[in-house]
């Protein structure tokens, strides 16, 4: 072999350093990317989870208002009363998993399906009220009333959580 000159060694040394420095910046620009889409997927992953939890509780506090209303639609008034009054707890089983699931839509980020909750659990509780304290004849109207307007606040509770899904789809 021929002496190497100085100049040859730095050569090397220097085409080395570059192709070590290139090949860093890759790795680096590589895993930066699978780590981006690595927490993106986890995140959609528990938005998704959390969605369905939401849904779930929605559809757990739509059950005990259709039961509730059923309930009360077979209690003679004035006379079944007391067993109106005792039934309107399941209300508040609504209210609290209706109150559950807008905790989960903050958590979320979901400002829409936040405040399709909170709109629909401000009716529960009011309906609440309404029934807990007791209701003649003469207020079964307006409970019947109360009670088509929160199956509209449902309808529109059910599509905000429609508009919830499609905002977390990648």
């Amino acid at each position: 072999m021929a002496d190497l000159t100085w100049i040859e060694v730095a050569d090397s040394a220097v085409k080395i350093a570059a192709g070590a420095i290139i090949a860093g910046v890759f790795t680096y620009v590589i895993t930066k990317s699978r780590q981006s889409h690595e927490t993106k997927r986890i995140r959609f992953e528990n938005e998704l989870s959390i969605l369905k939890d939401i849904v779930n509780y929605i559809e757990e506090s739509s059950e005990i208002l259709n039961d509730y209303s059923h309930a009360s639609r077979s209690i003679s008034l004035p006379s079944g009363r007391d067993k109106l009054i005792e039934s309107s707890q399941m209300l508040m089983s609504g209210y609290k998993r209706m109150g559950k699931a807008q905790g989960l839509a903050y958590l979320i980020g979901q400002s829409g399906l936040s405040a399709a909750l909170d709109d629909m659990c401000k009716s529960l509780l009011q309906f609440y009220y309404f029934m807990s304290k007791g209701i003649d004849a003469q207020d079964i109207e307006e409970a019947q009333e109360k009670l088509v307007d929160m199956n509209s606040k449902m309808k529109n509770l059910r599509g905000e959580v429609t508009l919830a899904y499609k905002k977390i789809l990648p």
